[in-house]
């Protein structure tokens, strides 16, 4: 491999992970006007991070449903409920494909 290949690739994913940033901030702007404009940016930023091999962050990527990948916002397009069943839970429902998450919350 040659030796700027490696600096190379790093380079590419750094900006990637700048870009897919820029991308979530603005989501964070436009979402109440506009859904379908932050659908498609979400839809940019996840597509920026799958051909560049860059991982989305966990805080970034609960606001995605893995169904229908669609923004995931508490009170519009997703209902969130506080479950005790066996163990305590958050489950997310997104509203538009009824697709259930569940996080576990540690006492």
């Amino acid at each position: 491999m040659p030796r700027g290949k490696k600096r190379y690739w790093k380079k590419i994913k750094e900006m990637a992970s700048d870009q897919i940033d820029s991308y979530y901030n603005e989501i964070d702007k436009v979402y109440q006007k506009d859904m379908e404009l932050a659908n498609r940016y979400l839809e940019i930023a996840r597509n920026i991070g799958m051909r560049c091999k860059v991982r989305i962050p966990r805080n970034k990527k609960i606001l995605i449903c893995k169904n229908c990948k669609k923004l995931l916002i508490p009170g519009k397009t997703a209902r969130v409920r506080v479950r005790n069943n066996k163990k305590t839970h958050v489950t997310i429902t997104c509203i538009e494909c009824k697709n259930h998450k569940r996080y576990y919350i540690e006492k």
